[in-house]
């Protein structure tokens, strides 16, 4: 979610997540970094899913799991001049 799934469908997906029961999503901020030419950090999941909260005015009936830090502090270290992984 927020990197190949965009918001809107993200979104479908969380609502039923949470209708159908569900509360804990679990994400971390690392996620998702290696798609594409290095355009993702790996934030993209966690704001994603704040946006969605504040949105839909659901804090309260989530309990979120993270593992907030796990991010690569220099994602563009991990790329060549054409944005290819080393």
């Amino acid at each position: 979610m927020g990197t190949t799934v965009d918001k809107a469908t993200s979104f479908v997906m969380l609502d039923r997540f949470l209708n159908q029961g569900g509360n804990f999503p679990d994400t971390a901020n690392c996620y998702a970094w290696w798609l594409g030419k290095g355009g993702f950090v790996g934030d993209e999941s966690e704001n994603l899913i704040g946006q969605w909260m504040k949105e839909r005015k659901n804090r309260e009936k989530v309990f979120l799991a993270t593992k907030v830090g796990a991010r690569l502090k220099h994602p563009k270290k991990m790329r060549d001049d054409k944005g290819s992984i080393l």
